[in-house]
């Protein structure tokens, strides 16, 4: 197996989509064998990757590579490492594929695990960088991508280059003039950071909320509603870090979430999610809603919509009370 020619591995390759289950099984058992010398496969896979001409090969080339790279890197002399990391980069920037950029964007971040706490990729940081400043839309959807999954594995890694370099990229894409899933995608890359970032990282993250509330408003517009409960849900979570990540923004964000409760051409479920996200803000900041004087505004909105809409607001003037009581109380002592 180890002289396959690339021609013979893609026929292989494209074995395991036929109907015929005996045929599918034949391929598994060949590319089992083939997969254990490792230098071999590895190189015929990403062979595949960059150069077969059907995209379910492609497809099964990085998901197979998936499997096996991150577990045999070591062994892998550093001539192999570095093809391997070009041909993920090249293959990540050009397949024209949506699916398989982001099937590559896993197995880069994967690796990454490997590589960046070490030192042992600053490419990657540069090619996110140039891949966000590029007019091409894919690419730079590609990079908030890259950023977001790096940050859930390696935030501790990145949280050094924030101020230099990520804030830039985040304040840049969460404006981005042409395309909403990149503004999406920074969004995520950004909510993803977050948790990694020390106090001087964070005022300067506060910057950020504006244009992520913007978003989300966005999101809302658009008709991208699954995209807007995955934020407000973030934006819940936020609302708990010790450090005042939303304080100054709160009056912005309060008044799009009523919006939200109010506007009934929206799914039952979103309107609900922004009724759990100022829910957890009366609980969670209390003080914070009555200095910003947001208190009358919540509590007239409910006012307004608890007779016809009772399971969106349900319970949240008794929750806003309760919590200006408390609030206080608190002052007072």
């Amino acid at each position: 197996m180890a002289d396959f020619t690339p021609e013979q591995l893609e026929a292989c390759l494209l074995q395991l989509t036929h109907p015929d289950t005996e045929q599918i099984k034949q391929a598994e058992a060949v590319l089992k064998a083939y997969t254990k010398q490792i230098g071999a496969s590895v190189s015929g896979l990403l062979t595949q990757l960059q150069l077969s001409t059907k995209p379910e090969v492609r497809q099964l080339a990085a998901l197979m590579l998936r499997k096996k790279i991150f577990k045999h890197w070591p062994k892998l002399d550093s001539s192999a490492q570095t093809q391997a990391k070009q041909v993920l980069l090249s293959r990540a920037a050009e397949d024209p594929v949506h699916v398989l950029r982001s099937t590559v964007a896993t197995l880069i971040a994967a690796l990454a695990l490997h590589e960046v706490p070490a030192g042992n990729w600053p490419e990657l940081v540069v090619f996110i960088n140039t891949c966000a400043n590029r007019a091409n839309v894919d690419q730079r959807e590609l990079s908030m991508k890259l950023l977001q999954l790096l940050s859930e594995s390696l935030g501790t890694s990145l949280r050094p280059h924030f101020f230099n370099e990520l804030k830039q990229l985040h304040v840049k894409a969460l404006q981005d003039p042409e395309n909403l899933q990149v503004r999406v995608g920074a969004m995520r890359a950004a909510c993803s950071l977050v948790e990694f970032l020390e106090e001087t990282d964070l005022r300067g993250f506060r910057d950020l909320v504006p244009l992520m509330i913007n978003v989300l408003q966005q999101c809302v517009s658009s008709g991208a509603e699954v995209e807007a409960v995955e934020f407000m849900d973030v934006f819940s979570e936020i609302a708990s870090h010790p450090f005042p990540i939303l304080d100054q923004a709160f009056p912005q964000f309060i008044e799009l979430l009523l919006q939200i409760i109010l506007a009934e051409q929206l799914e039952v479920s979103t309107r609900a999610s922004a009724s759990y996200a100022i829910g957890e803000f009366i609980k969670k900041k209390p003080k914070t809603i009555g200095k910003k004087n947001l208190v009358a505004t919540i509590f007239n909105t409910m006012l307004d919509i608890v007779a016809a809409d009772e399971a969106v607001s349900c319970g949240l003037i008794s929750n806003l009370l309760a919590r200006e009581g408390k609030a206080d109380d608190e002052d007072e002592g």
